[in-house]
């Protein structure tokens, strides 16, 4: 299942194969509670302010400092940084996130 994402004139996805990261986000909820909030919604198309996107920045980065390292997780670092991207200019630019799911 795809998983859209805009805001301002950027757009980014989490893919398909990409929600194995939501799903270990959600086996550790309290530290990762925009993650985990974005997850809980990821069919009801959430909406997300800036300052969430900000949050999901420091969580995204407390997720890769946790489960960055190895073979499998070369694709973690690459999706966790595409989206780090993206929140950092959803936060930064003010911009709330519009979702869309498949």
């Amino acid at each position: 299942m795809g998983f859209d994402m805009s805001a301002g004139e950027r757009e980014e996805s989490i893919r398909h194969g990409e929600e194995y990261i939501l799903q270990m986000v959600a086996e550790d909820a309290k530290c990762y509670p925009q993650l985990y909030a974005l997850w809980r919604a990821f069919f009801d198309d959430p909406r997300f302010s800036p300052q969430q996107a900000e949050a999901m920045v420091h969580e995204l980065i407390e997720l890769l400092d946790r489960h960055g390292n190895g073979g499998r997780e070369r694709n973690l670092t690459h999706s966790v940084l595409r989206w780090l991207a993206f929140f950092s200019y959803a936060a930064r630019g003010g911009h709330e996130i519009e979702t869309y799911s498949d």
